[in-house]
């Protein structure tokens, strides 16, 4: 095999793979857009208002502890 079917042959070589990987990093940046998608769709679709509102009141509740914990704490400690 002379210098030049050689050179040729790894010209092709890395044709194909340059193309490959393009191949699969295109169809991963689409699948990965796709996923996105869904994700957008399943949270959209099956969180319900009322779901919304029970984790809303419930963060409300838990801040409302926390902040009623706090001003206890600090009331005691400035108490002699």
């Amino acid at each position: 095999m002379d210098q030049g079917t050689l050179i040729n042959l790894l010209i092709f070589v890395v044709g194909l793979l340059v193309t490959w990987n393009a191949f699969l990093f295109k169809r991963t940046l689409d699948i990965n857009s796709e996923l996105g998608e869904f994700r957008l769709e399943v949270a959209k679709e099956y969180t319900s208002k009322e779901d919304l509102k029970e984790m809303l009141n419930s963060l409300e509740t838990r801040l409302e502890k926390q902040i009623t914990n706090f001003i206890k704490t600090i009331t005691l400690r400035d108490e002699p």
